[in-house]
């Protein structure tokens, strides 16, 4: 992994489109011309990805990505990073990967110390422009939003709706993978922490002649456990799934070819994405996935590049590490957003509620219930993982207490309430009290 790119002042002549080392000049004329040229290509494109919502885990060694499973030459892409953190915990960076084949790939690298990277590699030749941003929003749970534009040997990429350079696409004009990423640079990522990424969204220039999103080969039903499948090359199969609120699954696949599962929500939205299970191989899997609401859900099934298929089995399960009891059936599915102050609600014996909290990196929050039975209440980060649990007040009583949680990032966490062993139930407030 490269080092971070350093910077010198934007010549005055540049403007803030474009500079390098030798901060080749780029006269006001050409920078329109691109500019109208970027924003006519956007004007004139078809989706063909997305929006896909999701989560970039930080890695010790490595950076952390998100592809799309469609891989043009041309097109425009869209998507909004979350800052993992504040500034005062150290940089962050996030970037877009494009091109990404056997000739080599394109990386557009933006940095929580305002500086852009552009960078080529094919082969064992790397190259790269870099410069200074004035529009980066780098406050604790900001968020940017970043758009490119290739088309050809040319590019353009905007920040937060503002055009900001040309790009030269020249040294690779195939097609090729494009993926969302963080932690690009080594000392920009923070070990657990996570860079959220929404509205990921890919659209196709209408003059350019793609290859269009295959109907679907087969529509079914999915059940808990085993779908038998068999997909034909060039096809996608698609699987119904419905949901409880709150449920948390393994969804993985089984096969002797490369596949590619997505799971989609009920307004059309891509939740999740894998090609290659993290255990090894080429079969998919995605991990203690939380649904946010009930409902019905698609699970999409296809081949790497839309190039392979044949048999295979598509499996729905719990997670290995799941938690003792059911996962609820919330009163209202959720049983609401919560508040800093005190939230009602009521459940009946053996339900339980799930209610979702907006919460930002830092902050520091202690959970209280006030109950006349005895409760339990666990805290779920976006990913599924738990992030805290309680059952019995330390200070006393069988109501439940978890006092100054410091939440490790901007998301949506999923907090259940539920009554030992499913044998209790009734009224009570959960009490959210910010330090």
């Amino acid at each position: 992994m490269v080092s971070a790119p350093t910077w010198t002042p934007i010549p005055a002549y540049a403007t803030q489109a474009a500079f390098s080392g030798t901060a080749t000049y780029i006269a006001p004329t050409q920078i329109a011309q691109a500019r109208a040229t970027a924003e006519a290509v956007s004007a004139g494109s078809v989706p063909i990805f997305g929006p896909m919502n999701g989560s970039l885990v930080h890695e010790a060694d490595s950076a952390a990505n998100v592809s799309a499973f469609v891989q043009p030459a041309d097109f425009v892409a869209e998507v909004r990073f979350y800052n993992p953190y504040g500034r005062a915990r150290g940089d962050w960076d996030f970037a877009l990967d494009f091109r990404f084949n056997d000739d080599g790939s394109h990386s557009l690298v933006i940095g929580s110390d305002l500086v852009w990277e552009f960078e080529t590699q094919v082969g064992d030749r790397q190259s790269s422009v870099s410069g200074q941003l004035t529009n980066l929003n780098i406050s604790e749970g900001g968020a940017n939003t970043l758009r490119v534009v290739a088309q050809g040997a040319s590019g353009a990429f905007y920040l937060n709706g503002e055009f900001i350079t040309t790009l030269d696409l020249s040294a690779n004009v195939a097609p090729g993978e494009i993926a969302v990423v963080a932690g690009y640079y080594d000392g920009y990522r923070a070990v657990g922490e996570v860079t959220r990424f929404e509205d990921f969204t890919i659209w196709s220039p209408l003059n350019v002649a793609i290859t269009p999103t295959p109907p679907p080969a087969v529509e079914a039903p999915a059940q808990r456990g085993q779908n038998a499948g068999s997909l034909t090359i060039g096809t996608r199969d698609s699987w119904t799934y419905t949901a409880r609120g709150g449920e948390i699954i393994d969804l993985y696949t089984e096969a002797e070819w490369d596949t590619v599962l997505a799971l989609i929500a009920p307004d059309g939205r891509i939740l999740a994405l894998n090609d290659d299970s993290v255990r090894g191989g080429l079969t998919s899997l995605i991990e203690r996935f939380t649904f946010p609401i009930a409902g019905d859900y698609r699970i999409e099934v296809r081949g790497y590049a839309d190039e392979e298929g044949g048999a295979y089995k598509l499996w729905i399960i719990d997670p290995p590490a799941a938690t003792p009891t059911p996962s609820p059936e919330p009163t209202v599915p959720p049983a609401g957003t919560l508040e800093i102050g005190s939230n009602g609600g009521e459940i009946a014996i053996g339900d339980g509620d799930v209610w979702l909290f907006e919460g930002r990196a830092g902050q520091t929050i202690t959970f209280d219930i006030d109950a006349s039975w005895d409760t339990t209440l666990t805290i779920y980060r976006e990913n599924g993982l738990v992030l805290a649990a309680n059952d019995d007040d330390p200070g006393g009583g069988t109501s439940s207490y978890i006092e100054e949680l410091v939440l490790p990032a901007t998301e949506i966490y999923r907090v259940e309430v539920r009554s030992y062993n499913d044998q209790s139930g009734g009224r009570y407030v959960l009490k959210l009290i910010e330090s």
